[in-house]
């Protein structure tokens, strides 16, 4: 299912994640604040115990009786010897696989009882740096809460690493390698090895290599763990609805007993990085992907910095700078995308980091783009107007979680505690971190921005790299080459005007709508309302998210309307009507609009009969969100310019995107549902056949006289609300009452025949995956679809402990339950997992076999407890989520009341009422072998990649 997304409020990140965790080398045995002029949070319990180890407690009760607890061992893989690389990740996996209190076959069911699942409110992660374990609360009782601080005591010092756990593991890992061994993953590392030359971590990916994985033995694993698994170098991070002073002895009971370190912490070998006094460049070339992603960076001298509020501004300002340089490149540098920039540090070197796309062949006017800006900016500094509006966006956003942190999932504060530790900063607290923030963007001004951004970059000592499908033979000289042809040139770029002085004024027309009819669903507390000309409106005021509503407009039969079946048409047809704007506003005037004040925005057919626009956004924000809606509704267009942007942008999506095994994944999805464009994805003939009138013929009409209902849940009365829908949909022209297609013209499908099969896709030959499916063809109530949720989430506890537990086989099996509200009689359940090729087959006949026995046996009373407790706990916390309620009891609450006492039914507690013969009835039907599949998705040879070392 497509869904069109144009702008949201955070900057793009996908390339300062991969710097997220290399950072500075952590507070490792006393907090940050003992030597601060900064105080630290005084919310917070800061402790440490007599033999080091240290803990943080915080109450928050953003989501009542929700509780996150972190283990944070300040190791990672930077820690290890050149013989040992991957050990620190390995060890992590370990944790799991058995320790002095839980045997590894009991893990699953532990879990289970504490209302976990395995991968979800259990995890854990390997940085260069560090090691987190994670246990997400659904449910704050306390005797839960001590059994979890038992499992990360073991942690700490009780993990077996009994060697038949060691060897299935090893090939979970090596799965896991192949999952995230693509084309990105290794241009990343290259890139580390170029901008950090000298330094350990550049060298040292935390997961290993398969030679490093395969040659570790049970004595190399008892060395790394006891000389780095000690108290003075872990803590414990506990935040949510809690009382501190039992926590606070549960956790003096549990860690005090850790044997207290009788030698000095060991020296971190940060290695030390070596300098250049020229640019230095490198590339990564892989072919058949049609695109070529371009990097800068420049690294500056360890500086070695004492915390103070000037520095934490300094640090600010450097960084908007860095925004405005991502805000400049995505609007002025032509045929070039994903524009982003960052100012990080990472193991004490200030790093300035800038990116952008491009196709292959243009690699050259990347590079010199990327080069040709950073200088023009260097000279020129930024405009007023640009400094203005971002600093307008970026008030609003720390307003708005200023005003949300009461509300605040505890996961969030865990985990900037966590971030403070790592980056051995004080930890001042969220609140007066966005106090701060807000002080700083009022004080800035284009001089200190453009002194901060000269300090970011140094012109003669840049790194540059290409990676992607690009025609370099010496990657040296010919990027030196192209950077020195820029610079005997001034840096003079066009620059768009995109920023505006002006605020959106939504056309006004008609007189305000009045209310005919309302009525309540009390459970709730939802309020329904029919205005005049047809259009609905369903409400519920909550302060679940302080000063944010979530706002859905659904209008027509969306894919329902299509007049006949147009694969592809979905994939793009919502983008031409959006890329067309609206009365008196070009695109980039409603971009700018709505990337300035709204945290989402969004028009799809991600609900098949509907389409729809999404919202999240600040409680002030709502006449702008409903005023844009509107002005799309009153003439809706689609422009011959806009449709072919779009279906041009689609083609070369698909072009770029046709390398590797999501393409398998889509080939699976056609195979499934044949030539439905409702669910298979279009070819290159599809979307070229499909003309501009196809696009008009399916929107306009709908959007223009359609069905609309309109769903707000937030922090916000229901007397503005209605006054604010009044002045804005409330005077479109009358809507029919009920919908033109409410139903589908044509009942879903699935073609391909039962049994196994295998699909094919080109890339690279180490990674392969499984699907298995099956659909349920009849009508379903409550009982049923809980029933159904059970069965698959027992189909994914059969796969961990049989394919991933026993055999090793593969990194992360799940499984999830699907049920259309927009297909009555259709459902589906779905497994999936990443695996070798040579083993996908094999494993593709196990989960067949693992479905067969479940119809033939049935699933036990003990299966279906483990697997509904998680799912009670879970179903608890979403009926008090926003997120939750707007989607599934708001949006269609007109148009479908009965979807409205399926969820009355749950949280009256009808989940107490699944038996196992309810559920082992319905496995008897969708498990039948007529209807299981399964696909092995294996890669055709591919010999079209290979490395440029950078140099």
């Amino acid at each position: 299912m497509n869904q069109t997304r144009i702008f949201t409020l955070s900057l793009a990140i996908s390339f300062a994640v991969s710097w997220a965790s290399a950072q500075d080398s952590g507070s490792r045995g006393e907090w940050a604040h003992i030597n601060s002029r900064l105080r630290p949070d005084n919310n917070v319990r800061w402790g440490t115990l007599e033999n080091g180890f240290r803990y943080v407690l915080l109450n928050h009760k953003g989501i009542p009786e929700r509780v996150c607890m972190r283990l944070l061992v300040l190791v990672g893989s930077t820690e290890e010897e050149n013989h040992e690389l991957g050990i620190a990740h390995f060890l992590e996996h370990m944790a799991f696989n058995g320790t002095r209190n839980f045997k590894s076959n009991e893990m699953i069911s532990f879990l289970q009882s504490l209302g976990m699942e395995h991968g979800y409110d259990v995890n854990a992660t390997t940085s260069f740096d560090h090691t987190i374990y994670s246990l997400e609360y659904w449910d704050n009782e306390l005797a839960s809460l001590n059994k979890g601080l038992l499992l990360l005591r073991d942690i700490c010092n009780g993990i077996s690493f009994q060697p038949a756990e060691i060897e299935k593991e090893r090939k979970v890992i090596l799965s896991e390698l192949r999952s995230r061994e693509g084309f990105n993953y290794r241009a990343q590392a290259n890139a580390y090895k170029l901008f950090f030359r000298g330094l350990n971590f550049a060298g040292r990916i935390p997961i290993g290599s398969p030679e490093s994985i395969k040659s570790l033995r049970r004595n190399q694993f008892l060395k790394f763990y006891n000389k780095w698994y000690r108290a003075d170098l872990m803590l414990l991070v506990v935040v949510g609805d809690f009382e501190i002073p039992k926590m606070e002895h549960l956790v003096s009971e549990r860690f005090d007993n850790i044997n207290k370190p009788s030698s000095p912490i060991p020296k971190k070998p940060l290695g030390r990085i070596l300098r250049s006094n020229s640019i230095r460049a490198g590339a990564y070339r892989i072919t058949d992907v049609g695109s070529a992603f371009i990097q800068a960076a420049s690294v500056l001298p360890m500086r070695k910095k004492t915390e103070s509020l000037e520095t934490r501004r300094q640090e600010f300002i450097r960084k908007f700078s860095m925004a405005l340089l991502a805000q400049r490149m995505q609007r002025a540098l032509p045929n070039t995308s994903n524009g982003f920039a960052d100012y990080v540090r990472i193991f004490e070197h200030d790093t300035a980091l800038a990116s952008l796309a491009v196709a292959g062949p243009g690699w050259k006017d990347g590079v010199q783009s990327i080069d040709r800006i950073i200088r023009m900016t260097l000279r020129d500094g930024f405009l007023k107007d640009e400094i203005d509006w971002l600093r307008k966006r970026e008030l609003s956003r720390t307003q708005k979680l200023r005003a949300s942190y009461s509300k605040l999932d505890p996961a969030k504060i865990t985990n900037s505690i966590i971030d403070s530790v790592v980056k051995n900063r004080v930890y001042i607290g969220i609140p007066k971190e966005l106090e701060w923030q807000e002080k700083f963007l009022q004080e800035i001004n284009k001089k200190n921005i453009h002194r901060a951004f000269r300090e970011c970059w140094n012109l003669d000592q840049m790194a540059f790299h290409v990676s992607g499908e690009v025609d370099i033979q010496n990657s040296t000289k010919e990027i030196k080459n192209a950077i020195t042809t820029s610079r005997k040139e001034a840096p003079n770029l066009y620059l768009n005007q995109y920023l505006f002085d002006f605020e959106y004024e939504p056309t006004l027309s008609g007189n305000p709508g009045t209310v005919v009819e309302s009525s309540t669903i009390p459970e709730f507390q939802a309020h329904l309302m029919r205005f005049q000309n047809n259009v609905r409106l369903n409400f519920i005021e909550t302060q679940n998210e302080p000063g944010q509503l979530r706002a859905i407009v659904r209008i027509g039969g969306g894919l329902f309307d299509q007049n006949e079946n147009m694969p592809g048409l979905r994939e793009f047809g919502p983008q031409a009507f959006l890329g067309s704007g609206i009365q008196r506003y070009e695109l980039s005037d409603v971009q700018s609009f709505i990337s300035s004040s709204m945290l989402e925005f969004s028009f799809d057919v991600h609900d098949h009969d509907a389409f729809t626009f999404r919202g999240v956004l600040g409680n002030e924000d709502l006449d702008l969100f409903l005023g844009i809606v509107t002005d799309y509704l009153r003439d809706p267009r689609v422009h011959r310019s806009s449709y072919w942007d779009a279906m041009v942008n689609n083609l070369v999506h698909r072009k770029t995107s046709a390398v590797g095994i999501p393409d398998g994944y889509r080939a699976v999805q056609n195979i499934l549902y044949g030539n439905d464009g409702r669910f298979s994805w279009g070819n290159m003939r599809d979307y070229t056949s499909i003309g501009v009138s196809d696009v008009r013929d399916w929107i306009e009409e709908p959007l223009r006289n359609g069905y609309i209902e309109v769903s707000i849940i937030g922090d916000i009365s229901m007397s503005i609300v209605t006054q604010k829908v009044a002045r804005t949909l409330g005077t479109l022209n009358n809507r029919r009452s009920s919908k033109l297609h409410p139903k589908p013209k044509h009942p879903i499908a699935v073609v391909s025949p039962s049994g196994y099969r295998r699909v094919e896709f080109v890339g690279e030959k180490h990674q392969a995956g499984v699907i298995g499916f099956w659909h349920y063809d009849q009508e379903i109530g409550p009982m049923e679809k809980i029933s159904l949720e059970i069965l698959a989430r027992v189909i994914k506890t059969r796969m961990w402990e049989s394919l991933r537990e026993d055999l090793g086989l593969s990194y992360s099996p799940t499984a999830n339950f699907s049920s259309y509200d927009e297909y009555s009689n259709f459902s589906t359940i779905e497994a999936s997992l990443d695996c070798s090729p040579v083993d996908a087959p094999d494993i593709a006949e196990a989960i067949l076999d693992i479905s067969t026995k479940i119809f033939r046996y049935g699933v036990s009373q003990e299966e279906v407890n483990g697997s509904l407790r998680p799912y009670k706990v879970k179903m608890r916390q979403a009926l008090r989520s926003n997120e939750y309620l707007i989607n599934n009891l708001l949006k269609r609450a007109q148009e479908r009341s009965d979807l409205i006492h399926e969820l009355v039914d749950l949280k009256n507690g009808n989940l107490n009422q699944v038996s196992v013969e309810k559920v082992n009835s319905l496995a008897r039907k969708i498990f039948m072998p007529k209807n299981s599949r399964s696909v092995a998705i294996i890669p055709k040879p591919f010999i079209g990649i290979f490395q440029i070392e950078a140099q």
